[in-house]
């Protein structure tokens, strides 16, 4: 990541230019990703993107080196269920700096069976620092959500397995691979507690 979170005012309303140079690339990127799925008709912010979505597009940008983030795996509610995926909590914490700022909203949202997930969408804010964000940190998004073919948005679907980005028309499925769990290397050294036990000796009266 490309240095340390810069503080915002948000006691009064910065310039764009001032909000763009205090976001790191992972944050521009963030919103711009967003801001795309947004869309509607050519006009950004009148859509949400659902965190399960999210949470698959940001696997697979650390996993292209669009992210400069780790993820790890966790249980999260994945379709009704319980289920164990690589999320980046990295992700997470710049997705509420970007909340925090005022350029993203996150709405809650409820199924008929009354479980609860939430989608994330662009602010007013956040639709003006969108149009300004710079064409080195838009290229590797579109190119990351994108079909190569026809140039249209992947559609994000979260299936039984794991989380697909499709294009229909050009007949493309790519697997974001948040269910593909690593294995990890690790050491087990085992460590020897030394205790001190003080026996107390107390004489025992013998009741008649």
């Amino acid at each position: 990541m490309d240095g340390k979170v810069k503080s915002m005012d948000l006691s009064r309303k910065e310039p764009v230019e001032e909000i763009i140079s205090k976001l790191t690339a992972e944050q521009r990127r963030l919103l711009y990703l967003i801001g795309l799925y947004s869309e509607v008709e050519g006009e950004v912010g009148k859509q949400w993107l659902k965190d399960l979505s999210l949470k698959g597009i940001l696997v697979k940008g650390v996993r292209e080196k669009v992210f400069d983030w780790d993820y790890a795996p966790a249980s999260i509610m994945y379709r009704n269920t319980r289920k164990v995926i690589n999320i980046s909590q990295e992700g997470q914490n710049d997705l509420n700096t970007l909340r925090t700022y005022g350029l993203i909203a996150r709405l809650r949202l409820g199924t008929s069976r009354h479980f609860y997930f939430n989608a994330y969408g662009l602010t007013a804010e956040g639709v003006e620092v969108f149009s300004a964000i710079p064409q080195e940190d838009r290229e590797p998004i579109e190119k990351l959500i994108s079909c190569p073919k026809c140039g249209k948005l992947y559609e994000v679907i979260p299936e039984e397995d794991s989380i697909y980005l499709t294009c229909e028309k050009c007949d493309i499925q790519i697997n974001t691979e948040v269910d593909d769990i690593e294995a990890v290397a690790y050491m087990c050294v085992p460590k020897w507690l030394r205790m001190k036990i003080e026996t107390v000796w107390k004489p025992v009266t013998r009741r008649e």
